[in-house]
């Protein structure tokens, strides 16, 4: 008579391969997981950015890309936090205010522990305006994003969209993220 089944030797050895497999795959599918997201987040930005300046063109009037605030509103001077989202709205009245009839999209904000952030040394850190020639305007508003994710810690890579003058944007890796 012959019995069928495995071995307890056979067992023993299958659960110590899956076992070493999951201490070597198990962290590399975090950190993949991990840089993904925050690829996703940046193509996201990078996306609304060429909109705006399209926008900007086809339209023939400024287009400009604030940081939202808590209340769906821009925060046109001072804010360099965009992880709360942003709102892009045709300028068409030149005024640099936003109205209702003006709005073309709203991001809404980043998941808990994203953060994006501007740096920039101008009075008009809160905005970025693209001219109907594909251009940003002042010149000096131009600058970088840099976005981290604080939830996975120093492991991940974060991104740095750095923007030109004519607009161009620029994508690089960032790997001293906190």
């Amino acid at each position: 008579m012959q019995v069928k089944g495995f071995s307890l030797i056979e067992i023993m050895v299958t659960l110590a391969l899956v076992a070493i497999l999951a201490t070597v795959a198990v962290p590399n599918f975090f950190s993949f997981v991990q840089n993904n997201r925050m690829g996703g987040w940046s193509n996201t930005l990078l996306l609304d950015l060429y909109y705006a300046r399209s926008e900007a063109v086809s339209r023939g009037n400024n287009v400009i890309l604030c940081p939202k605030t808590t209340t769906n509103t821009c925060d046109l001077v001072t804010q360099k936090d965009w992880s709360l989202g942003w709102i892009i709205f045709a300028d068409t009245n030149a005024d640099g205010i936003m109205t209702a009839d003006e709005t073309l999209k709203i991001q809404e904000a980043l998941p808990v522990g994203a953060n994006l952030s501007r740096n920039v040394n101008t009075v008009l850190a809160g905005r970025i305006t693209y001219t109907s020639r594909s251009t940003i305007t002042p010149t000096a508003n131009t600058g970088n994003f840099t976005l981290c994710d604080s939830v996975a810690g120093n492991k991940v890579t974060g991104r740095t969209l750095t923007i030109s003058s004519i607009g161009k944007v620029q994508v690089e890796e960032k790997k001293d993220c906190v």
